[in-house]
């Protein structure tokens, strides 16, 4: 699945590209690369963990197809020679739906980052529950009874403590 996935992110960066050199134009441009950027990088997200194809799957199947259908749609209207007030209007809807898409693709990489650091997290959790159950870490229970204990020996005096019964060093002998 994964691999459909990602042919499809591919076909969709090459129809980007392609609408991008008929227009040239340098705003147009600019806003394709971005996207083109963005839709590169999730790809790569699911190339390094197929499991993530599934998150792209409407992206691919509508909002990315729709995008390059405007871009020709636009082209053409432009090329038929549109009037310039009806062609400006259209021009700025087309960079707009293009800014939506960048930021579209952005959330979902966004998204599947996130989940690679919730998965860290849990780990990390499980790595130090598992060091203190095998009592190679303190828990809270140890730890909050060593904070007991050096309360209590702040507060009781000098002269209340046990005593500590010095150890004879050894002799040293003589030659």
């Amino acid at each position: 699945y994964a691999r459909g996935v990602v042919e499809k992110g591919v076909q969709m960066l090459d129809a980007l590209k392609r609408e991008k050199d008929a227009i040239n134009e340098y705003v147009f441009s600019r806003r394709i690369d971005e996207i083109r950027e963005s839709l590169d990088r999730v790809l790569r997200c699911i190339i390094d963990d197929p499991d993530k194809a599934h998150r792209i799957r409407k992206m691919n199947s509508y909002y990315l197809p729709t995008a390059v259908k405007l871009l020709e749609s636009y082209r053409s209207a432009r090329r038929q020679g549109a009037t310039t007030i009806a062609a400006s209007s259209t021009r700025q809807d087309v960079l707009s739906t293009l800014d939506q898409l960048k930021d579209a693709l952005n959330a979902v990489r966004d998204g599947m980052l996130r989940d690679d650091l919730e998965d860290i997290d849990i780990e990390i959790d499980v790595f130090e529950r598992m060091l203190k159950s095998d009592g190679l870490a303190e828990d809270e229970v140890t730890d909050s009874l060593r904070q007991s204990a050096h309360a209590a020996a702040k507060e009781i005096p000098m002269s209340k403590a046990p005593a500590v019964k010095p150890t004879a060093a050894p002799a040293a002998k003589k030659p």
